[in-house]
Order: structure tokens, then C-alpha cells, then sequence
């Protein structure tokens, strides 16, 4: 079986794996699979009749409930063919976690009260708020993770890209890639506003901006740099970003010839000039990419890249595909249902997933250049003191606008 390794950076991104891994777990418990079976989904671990994620979860101090009850009860069996979650009271700000405790790590520098909404605070450093004993802790993780995998065909992070998360998981992506430099990376941005929690001064609304802009931008251009393929995601809620990740990433989930790679856009990949007025709608309103600014030109720009399509259909005249002007290279058919993450019972007929390159993402970036190039002075001065360069703000423009002209 050729694994996936999931990474999950921040209480938000492990919110929404959780949903994933529910959903994840019911459709290996339901399918009575064996471990030699070619259709074991390849983000899980098989051990000894039990089946658990196969992650590692980056998390504050004191984030996770980690009680025995709610690790023995989330934990599904590939033989009884069902799962049954139980619900436990819990303080508001600790996740039920699902992962196995030893694959938890809590950064002791960080507490879910911190606002936590400074990139350069993630990043090790003589001066910084993270020590390298930590970092060390948190790659050790990592390569047991990586360790345990036979013939490991990928790594998948979701990352809060608005916080020190970012910072941090550039930090433990960039020692991954130092000891394995050919895996292939898919890096998922989340785009959680922070701080998660209320804080004092909050009413400050341009400090705020500034603050998110530079975590963003920061976290954008290092991740990208590192990751073989790198998402901005901004679901309307965790379950159904775990839902559009679930189809999506259901083509290398699935033991067989398919692989993480698959996923790579062709270079040679062109735009299609479309009237403003078609079926591009239908995408554009259920788009996953953080909100940019507004296209008001009279036609668009849009290619479909890589569209999976999951479910019991007629295959034949695939929904929402058949008839429409789009164009994609490649996709894929798992003849699967989608087991919904708060409906496990009642499985979706079918779902469509794509990751496209469209004139949103070029608007996307040159925002972000725009506002990191305008933001408060005070913030400026507060994020150099804790790392940034004193012309950070002005580099990552130049870099931002150069992606966005390469993805025009």
C-alpha cells in the first residue's frame, strides 16, 4: 500500500481533519476490509483488525482532549463494519481528537488563549518565541510517522496560514524536505481568521488587516516554496471543507496505480476565454478559494485541471460535467459514496471536486500584494521586531505579483 501522511498545524485545520477522519473511518469500518485488501484508503493505519489516521496533529498546549474513553470509541474496526461515536463534555476550547495520543504534539510555547496571529512567532530563532527543543520534538514526530510507512507516496498538511502556525509549519515542512526531498508535498492553506478567540484591542480593525495580510503573504510564499502543490482553502465550515477534500482527494486515497502526483498541473495547460454568463457559476459560487477582489470584466478565464467525480451515478452523463464548456485535462471516477461527516448514516449520492487554475487565483494574489503593500506602520514595526525584514513588506509584493503573473 502506498501511504499518505497527513500533518495538521493549528486547532482549526485539526477541526477540520477530524470531520474528515469520521467519515474516513465509517467508510473503512462499513466496507469490511482486510489488510490485504487493494482498496484500503491509504490515509488510515491497519493494525491487528483496527484502523486509525495516519497523522500527525501540531497543536497548543492543553488543545487536545486526550481522555482513553474518547480515544478507545473513535477508534474503528475494519471487522464489525460499524462505528459508534460518543459524545463527551469537554472544555469549549479542547478537540475531541481522534488521532492516536502519540501522534499529538502540543507546542508548550503556545496557549489556545495566545492570539497566536503572528507568522515570524512560529519561526525558531535565538530571539524567538519557539526554541529549537521543540522544533526537534516536533520533527522527531514526524519522522516516526514517516518511519512507520512502507512505500510512503506523499504528505498532505493543512495548515492555518493566518497565525504562527504558518510560521511554525514552515519550519518542520523545511526539515522534512532537507531529509526527503523527492516526496511529494500538497500543502492545504487554511484561511481561519485569527485570533480564534477574543482579545483585547480587537476593535482595531486596521491593525487587524495588517496582521492577516503579512501572516497570509508569509505563510503563502514559504509553503509554496516547499510544497509540491499548494491550496488556499477558505470553506464556508469544517464540514464541508472536509467534504470537497474528502472527493477530492479520493483518487490517491484509494490503493491502486493512482498517486498523490496525479494531482500536478501540466504546464502546457492553457486558459479558456468564456462569456461572463454560463455555467462557470456554478463554480464560482461553491469555490473553496479565500475571497479576492471582483472580476467585473465581461468574460472569464477558466480551465479545469483535475475534476474528481465520487458516488453511484450513471457515469454515463456525469451531473454538472455533461454538456458544460469546461475543459480539464484529467480526471477520475471512484464509484464510491461520500459518507457525510454529520450524516454518516446516510451517505451523499454524489459529489464533484475539482482543483483549477482560473482568473480568481491571479485576483487573489495581486489582492494579497495590494494589501500587504498598504499595511499599518505599526504592524510593520511589530512584525520586524519579532523577525520580518524592515523591506518585507515590499519583497513579498514583488514575489506575490510574480506568481500572479505566472498563474495569469
Amino acid at each position: 500500500m502506498k501511504e499518505v501522511l497527513t500533518l495538521q498545524f493549528g486547532s482549526a485545520s485539526t477541526r477540520l481533519a477530524e470531520e474528515l477522519w469520521r467519515s474516513s473511518l465509517f467508510e473503512s469500518a462499513n466496507d469490511k476490509l482486510n489488510e490485504t485488501s487493494d482498496d484500503l484508503d491509504t490515509t488510515l493505519k491497519y493494525r491487528n483488525g483496527r484502523c486509525v489516521p495516519r497523522a500527525v496533529a501540531f497543536g497548543c498546549k492543553g488543545d487536545f482532549n486526550r481522555g482513553k474513553p474518547q480515544n478507545r470509541t473513535n477508534e474503528a474496526s475494519v471487522w464489525d463494519g460499524n462505528v459508534q461515536i460518543v459524545s463527551k463534555e469537554t472544555d469549549s476550547n479542547e478537540i475531541a481528537t481522534i488521532i492516536p495520543p502519540r501522534s499529538v504534539v502540543e507546542v508548550n510555547e503556545f496557549r489556545s488563549f495566545d492570539p497566536l496571529n503572528n507568522y515570524y512567532d512560529g519561526i525558531a530563532s535565538v530571539d524567538g518565541k519557539i526554541r529549537r527543543e521543540t522544533l526537534d520534538i516536533a520533527c522527531d514526530a514526524v519522522r516516526v510517522a514517516l518511519e512507520e510507512c512502507d512505500s510512503i507516496q506523499g504528505i498532505q498538511a493543512i495548515v492555518d496560514i493566518d497565525s504562527t502556525w504558518g510560521g511554525f509549519a514552515t519550519e518542520v515542512i523545511k526539515e522534512i524536505r532537507e531529509e526527503c526531498p523527492s516526496t511529494f508535498l500538497c500543502c492545504l492553506g487554511l484561511d481561519e481568521r485569527y485570533p480564534l478567540v477574543a482579545q483585547i484591542g480587537s476593535f482595531d480593525q486596521s491593525k487587524q488587516n495588517s496582521r492577516r495580510a503579512i501572516n497570509i503573504a508569509s505563510s503563502l510564499l514559504s509553503l509554496n516554496e516547499l510544497s509540491s502543490l499548494f491550496v488556499p482553502f477558505s470553506p464556508t465550515s469544517y464540514s464541508s471543507g472536509s467534504i470537497a477534500w474528502d472527493c477530492m482527494s479520493s483518487i490517491y486515497r484509494s490503493s491502486g496505480d493512482s498517486h498523490m502526483r496525479d494531482l500536478v498541473f501540466r504546464p502546457s495547460s492553457k486558459f479558456f476565454e468564456l462569456p461572463g454568463q454560463n455555467k462557470i457559476s456554478i463554480w464560482d459560487s461553491n469555490s473553496s478559494l479565500p475571497a479576492a477582489g471582483t472580476n467585473r470584466s465581461t468574460s472569464r478565464k477558466f480551465h479545469f485541471q483535475f475534476v474528481t467525480l465520487r458516488g453511484t451515478l450513471d457515469y454515463a452523463k456525469p451531473p454538472l460535467i455533461s454538456g458544460s464548456p469546461f475543459g480539464y485535462w484529467q480526471s477520475a471516477i471512484i464509484p464510491k459514496s461520500l459518507h457525510l461527516p454529520n450524516t454518516l448514516a446516510r451517505p451523499c449520492v454524489h459529489a464533484v471536486s475539482s482543483l483549477s487554475i482560473t482568473d480568481r487565483v491571479s485576483h487573489y494574489l495581486e489582492d494579497l500584494a495590494r494589501n500587504v503593500l498598504n499595511v499599518d506602520r505599526r504592524v510593520v514595526h511589530e512584525f520586524t521586531q519579532s523577525g520580518m525584514s524592515c523591506d518585507g513588506g515590499r519583497d513579498m509584493h514583488s514575489e506575490l505579483m510574480t506568481l500572479c503573473d505566472s498563474s495569469s
